[in-house]
């Protein structure tokens, strides 16, 4: 479990053999980061195969590079990293599982001031599942959908989290791993059943 607060970042160093690696960007908080434990990257929940100083190294199953943009990465391009949640630490963002329910595209890039209004293009069989004031993952990143509108969404993006976090590289066209809320998801499957 997560809580979409991006506490490191991390470039793609590559992908071979269902394995993944990148270099830990200059910071503290993953110098006791151990084999097995699970880390969000840019959204996804991936476990820790092996570590070798600031390279760390995870597998990904088929099913995550077909679901998710890990696979579509070139080396070099920036990742939002989050550590698993311990309980007891504080919930700052929203419950998040790190299963990628899929792909949204750019469509637009507002700034505004240090602020930024972005706008994403959804998946039809997202949208079910996304509520106006309510939570959204973006790459990982815990935010408020501020718009709603069809398969169009908007979030305000804060001055901290755009240079925290990788959506301050977002143009037109790109793609990010997209997660929908969970207590949602569960919420309307029990509406379903019944």
């Amino acid at each position: 479990m997560f809580t979409g607060i991006v506490d490191r970042l991390g470039r793609w160093a590559g992908l071979r053999n269902n394995l993944l690696s990148l270099d830990l960007e200059p910071g503290e908080g993953y110098d006791d980061l151990q084999v097995g434990e699970s880390v969000a990257v840019n959204g996804a929940c991936l476990s820790l195969e092996r570590r070798e100083r600031e390279r760390l190294f995870f597998s990904v199953s088929q099913e995550t590079l077909q679901r998710t943009i890990l696979g579509e990465l070139i080396p070099g391009a920036l990742l939002n990293l989050e550590r698993a949640l311990r309980l007891g630490d504080r919930l700052s963002g929203h419950m998040v599982q790190g299963h990628v329910d899929g792909v949204a595209v750019t469509t637009r890039v507002e700034p505004r001031g240090d602020f930024a209004r972005l706008t994403f293009s959804v998946p039809n069989e997202a949208v079910p599942y996304i509520v106006l004031k309510g939570s959204i993952t973006l790459n990982g990143v815990s935010l408020t959908v501020s718009r709603l509108q069809g398969t169009s969404l908007s979030v305000e993006v804060i001055p901290l989290t755009l240079r925290q976090t990788n959506l301050h590289r977002l143009k037109i066209g790109g793609r990010v791993n997209l997660e929908t809320d969970l207590v949602g998801k569960y919420l309307r499957s029990w509406y379903n059943k019944g």
